[in-house]
């Protein structure tokens, strides 16, 4: 982005050049000549939907927003670091390096990165046969695919949901085989996302495992088949929003968790069920998506902790962990989990990229470890892992590193 930039820079002066000689060799006219534009410059959303065009000219920007079909007129403001540009009414493009956030009012509509051709060919929303007839009342379901780190996507089903009770709900994690083709692990069986030509087909790697396909729908219905690649986002005025899903359980007490997308993020709700004292549920804004949430027993105490695993919607992905314990059956506590930012020993060479697991009574974290010339996409300083434990702290429960593994 940086040499883009300082191209594009290049390029814009020479041609003020040419322009200032120009109008020196017609006795200085004020007639202000039109400026072509430069080479055209593309980004792309974390979750695929939103593409933006960016002309850049000498001290302004056109932004063309692909998926709403709008245009922006931005002037260059002064900023600490990047490229920033404003329009009349208070948007505002912000690119620092290859990474870029649109906002209004310190809400962010979307974040995002510079598009690189097959980085980010099968990010975006596919549809089922019946979501043209939608106004007609056909039941349609869809399918977002969106960045997940390093060779692997995050998948979401969603349906139809302002007439009845959604048809299919499933979130996974898709895990890369070659270019066009990823692998899901669910329920002892492998579920297979293919693309092709604008195209997303969901199977089973064994056939005899197609039923595990029925399991997330009701009345019937399969995840199994072809969904078509689309424009933007599904009907926001039917489509399920809820972007996560699962329930947990730990002998008489569970746990419903999900997320809710909203304007500008997703609201993360966490409702305990079977305490004696207090079951109200929390909520959380958070900034990125849920990835997986898992129920163990960590301090070996008799009683669960639930833990909830977010990843950013930036290009590193950054990782986090929103965990509660429950105390002595009754209620339930937020734990705190250091930030690995303040660890300067732990962040050496981090850019995100996190897995969490729990492991027997551990939670363990995983990242690549990336060296001073590394890419975003090829991280070669091999990966470092750390192992929490879950203690008593002054005020709450806290995760307290107990092993850090490099190899």
């Amino acid at each position: 982005m940086k040499h883009t930039i300082k191209s594009i820079t290049i390029l814009v002066f020479g041609l003020s050049f040419i322009t200032a000689c120009k109008n020196e060799n017609t006795n200085n006219t004020k007639k202000q000549v039109e400026k072509t534009f430069s080479e055209t410059i593309t980004y792309i959303s974390n979750n695929g939907i939103q593409k933006y065009e960016l002309q850049i000219m000498k001290d302004s920007i056109h932004l063309q927003d692909i998926a709403n079909n709008k245009l922006y007129k931005m002037a260059h403001v002064h900023s600490g670091s990047g490229s920033k540009y404003k329009s009349a009414d208070g948007y505002v493009f912000w690119s620092k390096g290859k990474e870029y956030t649109f906002y209004k009012n310190n809400n962010t509509i979307s974040k995002g990165t510079l598009f690189e051709g097959d980085t980010s060919k099968h990010l975006g929303t596919y549809v089922s046969e019946f979501y043209e007839k939608r106004n007609e009342g056909y039941d349609w379901i869809a399918v977002n695919v969106s960045n997940s780190g390093i060779n692997k996507l995050n998948i979401s089903v969603r349906s139809r949901a302002d007439k009845k009770k959604p048809t299919c709900t499933l979130n996974t994690m898709a895990y890369k085989v070659d270019e066009n083709n990823f692998k899901a692990y669910e329920n002892d069986a492998i579920i297979l996302f293919s693309f092709e030509d604008g195209y997303i087909s969901i199977d089973t790697e064994n056939k005899d495992q197609d039923s595990v396909l029925l399991y997330y729908c009701n009345g019937g219905a399969s995840l199994k088949g072809k969904y078509k690649l689309i424009v933007g986002n599904a009907d926001e005025s039917q489509i399920d929003k809820t972007r996560y899903r699962k329930v947990l359980s730990w002998q008489n007490i569970r746990f419903n968790i999900s997320s809710v997308r909203k304007e500008y993020t997703n609201q993360l709700t966490i409702n305990p069920y079977g305490l004696t004292q207090q079951n109200t549920a929390v909520t959380h804004d958070i900034e990125g998506e849920v990835t997986n949430a898992e129920i163990e027993d960590l301090n070996a105490d008799g009683f669960p902790e639930v833990l909830v695993y977010i990843n950013s919607t930036g290009s590193g992905s950054y990782g986090s962990v929103i965990g509660y314990s429950v105390n002595n059956g009754k209620s339930m506590s937020q734990i705190y989990m250091p930030p690995i930012f303040e660890n300067k020993e732990l962040n050496k060479g981090y850019m995100g990229h996190d897995e969490f697991a729990i492991v027997e009574t551990t939670l363990v974290q995983r990242f690549p470890i990336y060296n001073d010339d590394d890419t975003n996409s090829n991280p070669t300083g091999g990966t470092r892992q750390i192992q929490y434990k879950l203690k008593d702290g002054e005020a709450s429960r806290k995760f307290v590193v107990d092993k850090v593994i490099e190899y």
